[in-house]
C-alpha cells in the first residue's frame, strides 16, 4: 500500500527500514520485484536490513554504519558476506555452531497438543543441553504452539509435561516457578519494560528475591544486575539506564537476564534474534550455546535457515497449523527444510 502510494506520488526516492521483518518468502519475493520494477523507473531505494542475504539480491551498493558513523561503502559486486559482516562488526566474526550430540535427560514434552483453528496433535520433546529448533511460514502455527508449551495460552487437548509432572492446567505463575519461561519476538512489547532501567527489568521476575517485607532491597538488585550485565555483555552506561536507549541486541540480553536471575530451565525463545545486527546476533549465540552447556534446554522459533541450521539439534517444522517433519539437523539441508514448509514434501514424522 505504502510503495503503491509513492507511485501515485510519483516519488524519486523510497526508504524501506527492515520491511521483510514479518513477511512470507513469497512476500518477500513480490517486494523484491517491486523494488526491482522502481528501479527501472528510475527510482532510488535506500534499503536498511539486517538480513545479509538480502543485500546481496536486490543492492547495488552497501553502506555500512557503526556507532553513529559511515565505516565502509562499497559496490556489492566488489564485495561477499564475510567482508560485510567484518565491516559491521569492526573484526573477523566466528559463527556459532551447536555440536551434533546425544541430548541429556528429557525435560519438557509437549503430547498431542489441540487448539481448534490454530494447530492440532503437536508432539515435541526437548531434552537438557538441546537447542530445538521450530520452524514454519508465518501463520503456520509455530508461535501459536510455542505460547501454549509456555503457559501463555491454553490448549484443549493433548499433554504439557515438565520432568514427567502433568502442568497443562497450571496457571502461567506456577509454570514459571516450575523452571520455564518464554522470549518472546516482540521484545519491547510483551518481554520488557521500556521505561524502566536495566536493573528493574532483571530483577522484575524475581522480585520475592529482592524484597524485604514490602520493600526492594536495591543494594540486592543492583548487585545482582550488576553480574548479569557483565556476564551477558551488556553494552549500557551503567545498570540505571533505561532499557528504551539500548540496542535491540542488548535489550535481548537484558529479557535473557531476567530469566536467568529467577533461575530457569526452559528457555522458549521467539525469533531471539529478530531485528539485531550481525554482531549481536552472534553474542546472543553464544549465549545461547553456554545455556544448553549449563544444562539448560531451548525451544527457538525461527525464520532464518542459518539460525536454524547452526543453532538447532533437531528441527520440528509447522505448516497449517500441522506438524509436518521432525528432521536432524545434521542429517538435513536447508533445501528440505524449506521444502517441508512450504509444502512441497509429505509429512514425516
Amino acid at each position: 500500500m505504502e510503495i503503491a502510494k509513492a507511485l501515485y506520488k510519483k516519488v524519486q526516492i523510497v526508504i524501506m527500514d527492515d520491511p521483510t521483518a514479518s513477511l512470507t518468502r513469497s512476500e518477500i519475493e513480490n517486494l523484491f520485484t517491486i523494488i526491482k520494477q522502481l528501479k527501472k523507473r528510475g527510482v532510488s531505494v535506500i534499503y536498511i536490513s539486517h538480513r545479509l542475504g538480502e543485500i546481496f539480491s536486490i543492492a547495488d551498493r552497501v553502506t555500512v554504519l557503526r556507532d553513529g558513523l559511515k565505516v565502509f561503502e562499497r559496490t556489492v559486486s566488489e564485495i561477499d558476506k564475510d567482508i560485510l559482516v567484518q565491516a559491521m562488526v569492526g573484526e573477523e566474526l566466528s559463527i556459532t555452531h551447536i555440536e551434533d550430540r546425544g541430548g541429556g535427560d528429557l525435560v519438557y514434552t509437549a503430547r498431542g497438543i489441540t487448539r481448534a483453528g490454530e494447530f492440532e496433535n503437536i508432539t515435541i520433546e526437548l531434552h537438557r543441553g538441546e537447542i530445538v529448533g521450530v520452524a514454519g511460514m508465518v501463520g503456520s502455527g509455530r508461535t501459536e504452539v510455542v505460547q501454549a508449551m509456555a503457559g501463555i495460552s491454553r490448549i484443549e487437548d493433548g499433554n504439557l509435561q515438565f520432568k514427567g509432572v502433568e502442568i497443562r492446567h497450571l496457571a502461567l505463575e506456577d509454570i514459571i516457578r516450575k523452571g520455564i519461561c518464554f522470549i518472546p519476538e516482540n521484545r519491547d512489547a510483551m518481554g520488557l519494560i521500556a521505561t524502566m532501567n536495566i536493573s528493574g527489568n532483571t530483577t522484575l521476575a524475581s522480585l520475592p528475591r529482592i524484597s524485604r517485607g514490602p520493600f526492594l532491597n536495591l543494594g540486592l538488585e543492583s548487585e545482582l544486575s550488576h553480574t548479569f550485565m557483565k556476564t551477558l555483555s551488556i553494552q549500557a552506561q551503567s545498570v540505571r539506564q533505561e532499557v528504551r536507549f539500548l540496542s535491540g541486541g542488548n535489550r535481548q540480553k537484558v529479557m535473557v537476564a531476567k530469566w536467568l536471575c529467577r533461575g530457569i530451565e526452559v528457555f522458549i525463545m521467539d525469533e531471539p534474534t529478530q531485528g539485531v545486527d550481525v554482531g549481536a546476533r552472534e553474542e546472543i549465540h553464544r549465549i545461547m550455546k553456554h545455556l544448553i552447556d549449563e544444562g539448560k534446554a531451548i525451544l527457538m522459533v525461527s525464520s532464518d535457515l542459518d539460525e536454524l541450521m547452526n543453532m538447532s539439534h533437531r528441527i520440528c517444522i509447522m505448516r497449517e497449523g500441522e506438524n509436518v517433519a521432525n528432521l536432524v539437523t545434521s542429517k538435513t539441508s536447508r533445501e528440505e527444510v524449506l521444502s517441508f514448509a512450504i509444502g512441497k514434501q509429505a509429512n514425516r514424522g
